[in-house]
């Protein structure tokens, strides 16, 4: 994978071994990866990274977390103006985004359990479209 030093990633998930685990394979690819525990704690990173004025290339989000579900979060970025892609993660199989923005923002929708390379696949797949574009 080539260019991935520069790409910044959010990944928003409650499941600490979850969260960790695709952390650190990310960071095996060469990806900078900003960990979040859940919604709330998304935002604030991504408020925080706005501050620098800098804004992440891709952020990882779980539909299901406390506090703050992902699609709260979806709504916040819409509110805002960030256009940042998001991939969805979820446990369920009815996840349709219904909302025009939503579906603006989603970039992907990948479903648990995945595999590492599943996940690195779709991350990169969407990477590179969002340069292009």
């Amino acid at each position: 994978m080539d260019n991935t030093t520069q790409l910044e990633i959010l990944f928003a998930e409650d499941e600490e071994e979850l969260r960790r685990g695709v952390c650190l394979y990310f960071r095996k690819f060469g990806y900078k990866v900003t960990e979040a525990v859940n919604g709330l704690s998304c935002i604030e990173k991504i408020r925080n990274k706005e501050m620098t004025g800098k804004s992440f290339d891709l952020i990882l989000l779980d539909v299901m977390m406390p506090e703050m579900t992902g699609l709260e979060v979806l709504d916040f970025l819409h509110r805002n103006g960030l256009k940042i892609p998001v991939l969805l993660i979820t446990g369920y199989l009815d996840v349709k985004p219904e909302d025009s923005y939503v579906k603006e923002m989603v970039v992907g929708l990948l479903h648990k359990p995945f595999s590492p390379s599943e996940l690195i696949e779709s991350t990169h797949t969407i990477l590179q479209r969002s340069k292009k574009t």
